[in-house]
């Protein structure tokens, strides 16, 4: 049932990485990297080649959270909530946090920077699975925390758990006021049915979206190069 409401109508493009534009204001890569303990040499190498200005993580568990520690010199600035679970989420940066909270039981990080002269808050989220789980009633708890947010450049990188016209996504694209970047790519395989779950928003919605591989995951990973207003 679920993968028939996840997959209908689905078209995918398998993304390539892109070099960032010359006008790109800001990098992001977010991560689901599964609650294993996997080889991560090959992902921290990808994450620092991406150029990120930001990086979102999920099922950052303790048996990977040395990855933290490898990326600390690139991205000092670092966020974790909801630790020793499996929702947990990250949020690593190069800049200094302005602000930084976690939402602990919706599975919901949030942290404001400075990249460029530009104050950027970044949301990063794992939703749980549709319905019969509880993803509707986590993203009824998770909108009047993202509604009563005022940045003027929001960026909300995330485990979905939903295909990009399904109504979480949706609810979340209004309380943020922020936009699809890029087209619905491929992250994930639902018993051998490739879904788009995983995705990220910006202010306007300008920007590329490149998945990379797995490296270690049962989620592709996603870079997002954003151009704002």
């Amino acid at each position: 049932m679920v993968a028939c409401v996840l997959i209908g109508g689905l078209q995918f493009t398998d993304g390539r990485f892109r070099e960032a534009s010359a006008g790109t204001d800001f990098v992001l890569y977010r991560k689901n990297l599964l609650y294993f303990e996997r080889d991560r040499t090959a992902f921290v190498a990808d994450v620092l080649a991406s150029g990120a200005d930001v990086v979102t993580l999920h099922e950052v568990i303790p048996v990977n959270e040395a990855v933290l520690e490898q990326l600390r010199p690139a991205y000092p600035y670092q966020l974790l909530c909801n630790a020793r679970r499996v929702r947990t989420c990250a949020i690593l940066s190069r800049t200094p946090l302005e602000a930084s909270e976690c939402a602990d039981g919706a599975g919901l990080a949030h942290v404001v920077t400075q990249v460029d002269g530009r104050s950027v808050q970044v949301y990063s989220l794992h939703l749980f699975w549709p319905y019969p789980y509880r993803q509707r009633a986590q993203v009824a708890q998770m909108v009047p925390v993202l509604a009563a947010q005022n940045a003027p450049f929001t960026v909300v990188a995330g485990d979905f758990n939903m295909t990009p016209w399904g109504r979480s996504v949706a609810a979340i694209k209004r309380a943020t006021q922020t936009d699809r970047i890029g087209q619905a790519l491929w992250t994930y395989d639902l018993f051998g049915y490739p879904l788009a779950i995983d995705h990220v928003l910006a202010t306007g919605g300008v920007g590329t979206l490149d998945a990379r591989k797995m490296l270690g995951s049962d989620h592709r990973g996603l870079v997002a190069r954003i151009d704002f207003p």
